[in-house]
Formats: structure tokens, C-alpha cells, sequence
């Protein structure tokens, strides 16, 4: 066999190896999309694991997938809206991700918790309904917290209180949930309380810390006008949270009326806030004051109330 031939030989036998690699590769990718369930599947079924009940509401041309924890509304006429934080808008530092749903829904969970009547309100283009003609990139990544998407939300929950028969809507957000929580506060009349959970409230110190693209398109609540007065605010927040450090925002929320803080010393971005949830929601409920069978140690603060049930 001459020397051409074996060139040959040895590119036949390059290419039969590439060939198989190649097809074992594409057999691995059909069998794990065959088993994958969509992200719209997963957040029902962790839904229907909690009781809770799944419906889609329409808005402005958007589909956003909402979840009822069955508990009827009280004689106050009070709704419980939970907003969830900004999912995985990313696969990569530079790959936008197709689906943006959070892996860990973790205002779902803390809604579990919640006896009051509440709801969780999905944002457009979250939860299986990335494909829909009115979604696009944009909307889970530069422009998460824009207009539109903030108008949408507004728009969606305000449907359901009336729906319902809610006279009057708390808030309650995650992270990037914290901020459509301020932003949509700022939309709707009827919203007493905000209370945000490591809250994403400055997005301009947010990307500028970690050196992430600007959200381009986006509404910063740190740039807004305060909140009107009237609306009661929380904001808890994190002594370990790497993501969002207490620090960055603590001057905005100081330049609030009618506004709190508290700073967890255990807890980080995503950790233990179901420990002090029932507790929070008690206080909420309770127009700020603590019945006095609560321990405040369980959940050290530091912050204006120099403890967690401490009145200012």
C-alpha cells in the first residue's frame, strides 16, 4: 500500500470514527429531549404537589401563568399577589437562554405558607410561554423590568383582584420579583403594602457590581419617584447575599416614607426565607405589630427596628 493510500485509509477511518461519535451524540440529545419536561410542566407539577390551582390569565396580548393557593378572600377583602424573581435569562454569559422560568420557584413555596387568599402571578414569556408571537429575548433579558412588561403585569393583576373581589393587593417579590413589586406599586391604586425579599431595587448598582450588561430598556426602581406614603413597605434583606448585598440599596430604601428594613444575618440570596415567612406575613397582616408570643431571636435583624419585632 503506497502512501496515498494510506492517507486515505487513515481519513476513511478518521471519518467513520467522527461519524459515530456524531451519531451517538445526537441519539444522547433525542433521548434526553424525549424525557425533558417542559419548564411549563415542571412549575405545575411543584403547583399541584402544594394544592395549588393553575390557570392562565390574558393580558395585553401576553399569556401569564398564575397559580391560587384555594384559600378564600377574607371578610378585609385583602389579595396576596406573589411575584417571582428574574429565572434563568441566561444559559451562558453570553447565550440568551429560549426559556427563562426559574428552576426554583421559590416564591411558590413561600405562598404554601401563606393562609390568607393569594395569588402567583407569572411574568410574560415565563413558564412555557416563551414562543408566544409577542415574546421576544428582550423581554426576560435588557428590558425584564420595562414598561411593557411592568404594564402587563399591572394590567394581569389587576384582573384577577377584580375577578376575585379584592379591594386591596399586598405585594410580594423576589429578587428581580422585589423590583416589579415597586414598579407595578407604582402603577396600581390598589396596593397597601409591598414587602420585597432580597430585592433586586437598584439594577443599575446591581449589573455595575457584578459587570453585567445594563438592563437597557429597563425601569430602575432607585430611579424612580418614591413610592406614595400611603403604601406600607418592607424590604428584607440578606447579610450574606452575595448576589445583591444589603449595602447597595440600603439608601434608596432609607429615602422611602413609611418604609422598613431588615437585615437577616444568616440568610444569603436564595436561603431560609421560608424560616421567617410566617412570621413576616403575621406583621404584615397585623398593620406592624407582633403578637408577643413570637421569639424575635429565632430570626436575628439588625436595621431601624433594632430587632425583628421591635416597633421603631
Amino acid at each position: 500500500m503506497n502512501h496515498v493510500d494510506l492517507m486515505c485509509a487513515y481519513a476513511q477511518n478518521l471519518c467513520m470514527r467522527l461519524h459515530y461519535k456524531i451519531l451517538l451524540l445526537l441519539l444522547i440529545v433525542m433521548s434526553v429531549s424525549a424525557c425533558a419536561v417542559s419548564s411549563g410542566e415542571r412549575i405545575r407539577r411543584i403547583a399541584e404537589d402544594k394544592q395549588m390551582i393553575y390557570g392562565v390569565e390574558k393580558a395585553e396580548g401576553f399569556s401569564l401563568a398564575v397559580f391560587s393557593n384555594r384559600v378564600p378572600l377574607a371578610d378585609d377583602k385583602i389579595l396576596h399577589v406573589y411575584l417571582e424573581g428574574d429565572g434563568a435569562p441566561w444559559q451562558f454569559r453570553y447565550f440568551v437562554s429560549p426559556d427563562p422560568t426559574p428552576r426554583r420557584p421559590l416564591m411558590l413555596e413561600l405562598m404554601a405558607l401563606d393562609h390568607r387568599a393569594a395569588v402567583y402571578v407569572g411574568r410574560p414569556c415565563y413558564n412555557g410561554f416563551s414562543d408566544e408571537p409577542a415574546c421576544g429575548p428582550a423581554l426576560w433579558t435588557t428590558a425584564r423590568h420595562s414598561q411593557t412588561v411592568v404594564g402587563v403585569m399591572s394590567r394581569a393583576i389587576e384582573q384577577l383582584a377584580t375577578r376575585i373581589g379584592a379591594d386591596t393587593i399586598h405585594l410580594y417579590g423576589h429578587s428581580g420579583g422585589g423590583a416589579m413589586a415597586v414598579l407595578i406599586a407604582g402603577e396600581l391604586r390598589t396596593v397597601d403594602a409591598v414587602l420585597t425579599i432580597a430585592g433586586n431595587l437598584d439594577l443599575d448598582a446591581w449589573t455595575s457590581l457584578h459587570g453585567y450588561t445594563p438592563l437597557y430598556g429597563s425601569l430602575n426602581p432607585a430611579a424612580r419617584e418614591p413610592l406614595n406614603p400611603a403604601i406600607r413597605q418592607i424590604h428584607l434583606l440578606g447579610a450574606k447575599d452575595c448576589n445583591f448585598p444589603p449595602e447597595i440599596v440600603l439608601e434608596w430604601i432609607r429615602s422611602q416614607q413609611n418604609s422598613q428594613y431588615f437585615i437577616f444575618d444568616e440568610f444569603s440570596h436564595g436561603c431560609c426565607w421560608e424560616k421567617a415567612w410566617p412570621t413576616m406575613l403575621d406583621y404584615m397582616d397585623n398593620g406592624f405589630v407582633i403578637p408577643a408570643v413570637r421569639e424575635s431571636r429565632l430570626f436575628p435583624g439588625q436595621g431601624p427596628l433594632h430587632g425583628l419585632f421591635a416597633r421603631p
